[in-house]
Parts: structure tokens; C-alpha cells; sequence
């Protein structure tokens, strides 16, 4: 069974949307195959783990195994993928380095107790530590770089 939604979050409700205005389909390959081809069923079959037998599902095989081959998009893939990893790493180490400053600060601490704080729970330096103090509360676009 295939359905398509054309941003289903958006139309319930626009906030929550992703802005993007593309479809997105959505298929399920454990369906019923009532009514399909048989290339499209086998389609789905590949889908769920099967190997690709002819036509479209040979076709996507051929260059699912042409991109694994390609050493260059695997360098830019592995690159992006460090640079992923790295990102969330920085995002994890500043929402804990917000929530010492918050606790420190809702208890009284004096900023080099939260400052030592930070650089023992995050590892970041002292000079990190300062400017995330510093920058604590301010707006994303109003933080220097």
C-alpha cells in the first residue's frame, strides 16, 4: 500500500510543519499486493530485505552498489558523517554546560564555581566555559562566533 501527504504535519497544524512543500510518500512493503505489477511487487519485496531480481530492483542495486564502489562520496560521506557526530557532541556538552549555569545560578553560585563546573562535567576549557557563561540566556543570533 502506498499513500502520499503532501506535509501532513503542516496541514494539521502550519507551525509544525516543515516548510519544505515537498510529498512525501510513505510505503509500506508488508502490505497487500492485491491489484500491483509484478515489478512493483517485487519492489516491495526488495524493500523488505529480498534481493533484487529484474528490472527496477536490478536498476537499484546496480547503483546502491556504484555509490558504495565511489570512493569519493564515500570520503564526503564519511567527512559529513565526523562533522554530524562532532555537532551533536557540541550541542550535548553546551545543553549540559546550560543546565550547571541554570542550577548553578538558581543556587547562588558564584560564576568561577559554575565556570570549574563546566570544565569538570563537559571537559570544554576555562576560556569555553567563560564565553558559554557569558553568552547564557542570549539569543542564538546575538551570541558573537
Amino acid at each position: 500500500m502506498i499513500k502520499s501527504k503532501a506535509d501532513i504535519c503542516g496541514s494539521a497544524n502550519p507551525q509544525l510543519g516543515m516548510g519544505d512543500e515537498a510529498e512525501k510518500i510513505f510505503i509500506n512493503p508488508h502490505s497487500t499486493r492485491e491489484g500491483l505489477d509484478g515489478e512493483f511487487a517485487q519492489f516491495l519485496d526488495y524493500l523488505k530485505g529480498g534481493k533484487a531480481q529484474m528490472g527496477l530492483t536490478a536498476e537499484i542495486e546496480k547503483a546502491v552498489e556504484k555509490a558504495r564502489l565511489h570512493k569519493e562520496w564515500e570520503v564526503e560521506y564519511m567527512t559529513w558523517q565526523a562533522f554530524e557526530m562532532d555537532a551533536k557532541r557540541e550541542g550535548r556538552a553546551e545543553g549540559r554546560a546550560e543546565g550547571i549555569i541554570s542550577i548553578g545560578r538558581r543556587h547562588g553560585f558564584d560564576d568561577n564555581t559554575i565556570i570549574e563546573d563546566m570544565m569538570s562535567e563537559t571537559g570544554c576549557s576555562r576560556a569555553e566555559a567563560q564565553k558559554l557563561l557569558e553568552n547564557y540566556g542570549r539569543e542564538p543570533e546575538a551570541v558573537e562566533a
